[in-house]
């Protein structure tokens, strides 16, 4: 299980992951609580519930701050986190969206899911509503270059 440095996780993430898990998906995430701006709060109302799915719809909910997987695919999501640099760079994304990639790459082995029945608090990096919003566009047209380059 995966927890950023900086954020910290409800009392029951490690029991409701691990159930999931448990379900027979490869990779597992929760929504993620945002704190430090305006727009993360109220993004906060919708995540909590529109973040809950599996498959495919379940790729662009997988955020770093929050995910579980099988101590048997340790060294292969460490193999995809080198690769995710380098078509990050190959592809100029101004950041290396890791999760994006990861649940892409975990998505074609088997079944991921979202859920909501927990969650992680995370910092915001940005200072701002302004520049959260901007952070959001940005990492939505990278999102969208990686779907079209993997077509």
């Amino acid at each position: 299980m995966c927890i950023d440095g900086d954020s910290y996780a409800k009392n029951n993430w490690i029991e409701e992951m691990t159930k999931i898990l448990e379900k027979g998906n490869l990779l597992v995430g929760s929504w993620v609580q945002f704190k430090g701006t305006f727009l993360g709060e109220i993004s906060n109302i919708f995540n909590k519930y529109l973040c809950v799915s599996t498959g495919a719809k379940a790729i662009r909910w997988i955020w770093g701050p929050s995910i579980a997987f099988y101590n048997k695919d340790k060294e292969k999501i460490q193999n995809y986190f080198k690769e995710t640099q380098r078509l990050s760079n190959e592809l100029k994304l101004s950041r290396n969206p890791d999760d994006f990639w990861l649940a892409i790459f975990m998505r074609k082995e088997g079944k991921i899911e979202v859920i909501n029945k927990t969650y992680v608090v995370a910092h915001e990096k940005e200072n701002s509503s302004w520049k959260s919003f901007l952070r959001n566009i940005e990492n939505h047209r990278d999102g969208n270059r990686i779907i079209k380059y993997l077509k």
